[in-house]
């Protein structure tokens, strides 16, 4: 990538940078959320009977029970097509002061959360769909905006139901998540070229004992 191309105070919403990238199209690579693939982006995972004690500068979290389509991933906040639904999905990643938690809760189907590990200093960025097995969480603590930090770990999930294409029966996933809303430290990273997204090519990873 060649680093940043526009940068917009949003008021309320935060700051928009974006991404310049060197490439026709963003493959987000498909990886189900294993303890290991998700440090690699900065996240720990949760399996079910663990726990996580979580720091956080703010007094509050809300916990928020929120439903997915199929399509969320088709609407653009950047491009001013205000609430119509795009051919093709743009990368939309965020940071945040607050930390995060991500709940796989949906009966049938697993959570997807795009990731990705971005080097400002390099002008490089790696990027992921993680798939989180029914019942498993993901953490994400918070990310200050920092000059000098070498790299900021970036999620979205407005591809949460990714898992549900193809399904004719199964057009949205049910999720809960544990954030700070009406929060302006958000800082979003988005570029208008087509993302590729598929699916994990393995079964999903078995809860340890």
């Amino acid at each position: 990538m060649r680093g940043l191309r526009n940068t917009k105070l949003s008021p309320g919403f935060g700051v928009e940078y974006e991404l310049d990238l060197a490439a026709e199209e963003v493959v987000f690579e498909p990886l189900w959320a294993t303890a290991e693939h998700a440090a690699a982006f900065g996240i720990t995972v949760i399996q079910p009977g663990q726990g996580l004690r979580i720091d956080s500068r703010f007094p509050e979290l809300q916990h928020m029970h929120l439903e997915y389509g199929v399509f969320a991933g088709h609407w653009s906040p950047y491009q001013g097509t205000q609430n119509r639904l795009c051919t093709t999905i743009c990368t939309d990643l965020e940071h945040h002061d607050f930390p995060h938690l991500f709940i796989s809760c949906d009966p049938v189907k697993p959570l997807v959360l795009s990731v990705a590990r971005y080097w400002p200093a390099e002008g490089r960025i790696c990027m992921a769909d993680l798939w989180i097995p029914q019942g498993w969480s993901v953490f994400l603590p918070a990310q200050p905006g920092s000059a000098t930090a070498p790299c900021v770990d970036l999620h979205n999930n407005r591809n949460s139901a990714r898992a549900c294409w193809g399904d004719l029966f199964q057009d949205r996933v049910h999720t809960q998540t544990l954030l700070r809303e009406n929060d302006d430290s958000f800082r979003w990273y988005w570029n208008p070229l087509p993302t590729v997204h598929s699916r994990p090519p393995a079964q999903a990873p078995q809860h340890s004992a």
